[in-house]
């Protein structure tokens, strides 16, 4: 640990965030072994007399302290200069992917647990779950990397004067955006065609815009950090004149897009209107737009 003195500057509070993070890190590592041994003892026996939901929520609490506090120590780290890379741009999407997941992991588990009750067999909540385990591991062994790296400082740029919103924090947040857009318009469209047809209240269509609401929060949660940032700012200029430019086409772009896109919903929609998954058209719009919004922008950034 003596080679966290190698930070620049008086970074006490990312060191302590560092350090924390790779405590929770170690436990959900080994979590995962554990959550693929209970999977596995499930789903081998068929109806179960015990189901061991004790380990596994202790997991899903881990992993949210887990995520939590890397989120802390990632936006600790861009303010103190961290620079873009591959490995901090797949340890923060595989992050946000794994963040996502807990809710449809604790969906998948409640489902296996009332479908073992009436002997069902649940093979599309499995896949999920083991997909989950391995999005999961990906994340940890991309986290071990990053922490390694922060601790020894190759990975900060030399202390410049910079706007608000730094350049490689901005770079990241579009990355965010496509994941979190693209995953909330996919769900989008299997809750629109796998609901059809069923017999439901409207707690179910609240229940599916929660879901979208975890599904965007890890975007959301990176545009308060800008607010708070920007409010902070004493500056009238807090973007560059190349960050003006690329957030006002890619806003454009995507107002433009997202007028195609909803009327291709509203025409699938039409000949089926009144039904409960008519109010799937917000998160059908929001994603839609918010996939375009980061792709365009983080194009338009990295053509320079």
């Amino acid at each position: 640990m003596g080679k966290m003195t190698t930070l620049p500057g008086p970074h006490s509070r990312l060191r302590t965030l560092i350090i924390i993070t790779l405590v929770f890190l170690i436990l959900a590592s080994m979590w995962i072994f554990y959550d693929l041994y209970a999977y596995s003892q499930m789903r081998a026996n068929p109806v179960p007399e015990e189901f061991p939901d004790n380990g596994l929520g202790i997991g899903l609490i881990i992993r949210i302290l887990l995520y939590g506090s890397f989120a802390f120590m990632m936006f600790r780290a861009f303010e103190n200069g961290l620079k873009t890379s591959p490995l901090t741009v797949i340890c923060t999407l595989t992050g946000v992917v794994s963040g996502i997941a807990i809710v449809p992991d604790w969906a998948a588990l409640v489902d296996i647990y009332h479908d073992y009750r009436s002997a069902g067999g649940c093979i599309m909540e499995w896949t999920w779950l083991f997909i989950s385990l391995a999005v999961q591991l990906t994340f940890c062994i991309s986290g071990f990397l990053l922490i390694f790296s922060l601790m020894k400082g190759k990975t900060f740029a030399t202390p410049t004067a910079k706007p608000a919103v730094n350049e490689a924090f901005f770079e990241i947040t579009q990355y965010v955006g496509i994941v979190c857009g693209l995953a909330g318009f996919a769900f989008t469209v299997f809750a629109d065609v796998s609901l059809q047809g069923w017999k439901f209240g409207s707690w179910l269509i609240k229940l599916l815009l929660f879901y979208c609401l975890a599904i965007i929060l890890p975007y959301i949660s990176m545009v308060i950090f800008w607010l708070l940032r920007i409010a902070r700012r004493a500056e009238a200029n807090l973007y560059d004149e190349k960050q003006k430019h690329d957030l006002a086409l890619a806003g454009l772009t995507a107002w433009l897009a997202s007028i195609p896109v909803m009327a291709v919903v509203f025409i699938f929609d039409y000949a089926d209107s009144g039904s409960e998954t008519d109010s799937l058209w917000l998160p059908y719009y929001m994603f839609s737009t918010l996939s375009v919004f980061s792709i365009s922008l983080l194009l338009r950034f990295k053509k320079g």
